[in-house]
């Protein structure tokens, strides 16, 4: 079942533990990614997820680090500041979603870097 363009839907992949191994792929970023991509080799959703979570750290850590470099500008500074603000903001949420979509069993894809890790992981 499509859940929509970025996603995969609900299929019931991975049990319980293996959906709570998913979603603590993303709880420390990077960190738990990356754990996780070593340590679950053969459990293929955890894997994506885990992956997934290294990829969009190192992409949302890049744009908030332009935003932050922005911020120095005194001219247009107070903007940029405040949209740092608004972006790390964004971002904590989307990394609730993103957990709960993992919880859930789904094969939620970001826009575009999803694609690129699926073929990755040759879904």
């Amino acid at each position: 079942m499509q859940d929509g363009p970025a996603s995969y839907g609900h299929d019931g992949s991975g049990d319980a533990t293996g959906r709570a191994l998913a979603v603590l792929a993303y709880f420390l970023a990077a960190f738990s990614g990356l754990f996780l991509l070593v340590w679950k080799r053969d459990d293929r959703f955890v894997r994506f997820h885990a992956l997934q979570a290294v990829a969009a750290t190192l992409v949302f850590f890049a744009a908030g680090f332009l935003l932050w470099a922005l911020a120095g500008f005194p001219i247009l500074g107070f903007l940029y500041a405040y949209l740092l603000k608004l972006y790390l903001f964004a971002l904590f949420l989307y990394w609730l979603f993103l957990m709960y979509r993992a919880w859930r069993g789904d094969w939620y894809r970001i826009p575009y870097l999803g694609r690129l890790l699926e073929r990755e992981l040759g879904r």
